[in-house]
């Protein structure tokens, strides 16, 4: 702990709260115009700033010149800031409202602490600039339009939202995009298409409604003729080719996979893949038959669904999309950390994980533990 700043760390993340209402009020009596940009609802004006920091301070020296991997990580939160459309004028006045909660919160620790966390902020916000100002100069867009055009609610929880973008984005499979909407302005999320870039700018989210999320619900309630904003992407999980790949998915976490498996459609030699598709209930394996009609034409894809539980109960309310023809693979019963150990350690494979964030630690563990080499394992890091 001595030869870094995790002190610092640590106490943003104890008065995490105060930290984001600081800077938010010290932001917006600066520059009080922009509070049309960011979101109505306060929680959600850089709700992410105090973990971020934290996540940066914790992993450079006291010095305060960061690292090259946290270098990577800032000039990939300066591309992604690029969101909201917001003037250069106002990134000093911000900057300056960082380092003013930063001391007020911070100020009983040791003064090297206090020097090395101004040292790396300015080193942050320099990097920021320049990521910002360099993706503006490549004349990279800043976000882009996209038009609902189908909207198809599978079950009672699962959404499909189509939309077309007016300009084509291209992007690897597996990728995510910040994303927020005309009736969720100024609140960003992130999503994976389920489908690959097109020409012609057709993409696919896969929505799961949270009834307390202020983004979740509006975007799966959607309209055909709606428009959606979307961030630049970045992230992936990718297939290598050189093995078998074992692909993992909980609920909504398919959409990620579902666009890698639909890259390899058409390929002289794709590598053989088996999915296992998790659901709470078989009523929310919510695009199987999709699933199915790609499987019965690619040898190389086998599918098997995996429920917690038997039987729906009534609010379910499952469509054709949720089942497949008869006489297919049996479906497996369990959750998916159960289910997938019981096949071996995979030891072979290349594995792709996708789900909700706070379960892959729990799947990756179960896989671990089972045998399975580390080092085979990936996912997107949200």
């Amino acid at each position: 702990m001595d030869d870094t700043l995790s002190p610092v760390a640590e106490r943003l993340r104890s008065v995490s709260p105060e930290f984001h209402e600081h800077v938010r009020a010290a932001f917006f009596e600066k520059c009080p115009e922009t509070m049309l940009v960011f979101p109505l609802h306060k929680q959600n004006v850089h709700a992410d700033m105090g973990r971020a920091l934290s996540f940066v301070f914790e992993r450079t020296p006291v010095s305060g010149h960061i690292t090259d991997e946290m270098r990577t990580l800032v000039t990939q939160l300066g591309k992604d800031h690029r969101k909201y459309n917001v003037s250069p004028k106002y990134f000093h006045p911000f900057v300056e409202a960082l380092r003013d909660g930063l001391f007020s919160l911070c100020s009983d620790l040791s003064f090297r602490y206090l020097v090395g966390a101004d040292t790396a902020l300015g080193e942050v916000s320099t990097l920021l600039a320049q990521s910002i100002a360099r993706d503006d100069s490549a004349g990279i867009p800043r976000n882009y339009s996209a038009t609902v055009v189908d909207v198809q609610r599978r079950c009672r929880r699962i959404s499909v939202v189509r939309l077309k973008t007016r300009t084509p984005i291209n992007f690897q499979p597996g990728s995510y995009f910040p994303i927020s909407s005309e009736v969720t302005p100024g609140i960003w999320r992130f999503y994976t298409s389920a489908l690959p870039a097109t020409e012609t700018g057709e993409m696919e989210f896969h929505v799961r409604t949270n009834p307390q999320g202020m983004s979740s619900v509006p975007l799966a309630n959607s309209r055909v003729g709606d428009t959606w904003l979307l961030g630049n992407p970045y992230g992936r999980v990718a297939i290598d080719g050189d093995k078998d790949v074992l692909m993992i998915a909980n609920s909504v976490g398919l959409a990620p996979l579902r666009s890698l498996i639909l890259s390899q459609v058409g390929m002289l030699n794709p590598a053989r893949v088996h999915l296992f598709f998790g659901a709470e209930y078989p009523g929310e394996l919510y695009d199987l038959r999709t699933l199915w009609d790609v499987a019965s034409t690619s040898p190389w894809l086998t599918v098997t669904p995996v429920v917690e539980n038997e039987k729906d109960p009534w609010w379910v309310s499952p469509t054709e999309w949720c089942t497949a023809p008869r006489g297919l693979n049996v479906t497996e019963h369990g959750t998916l950390e159960e289910v997938l150990p019981r096949y071996g350690a995979w030891t072979d494979r290349q594995i792709l994980i996708a789900g909700p964030p706070a379960w892959i630690p729990t799947m990756r563990d179960a896989l671990v533990r089972n045998g399975t080499p580390p080092q085979n394992i990936l996912y997107n890091a949200l």
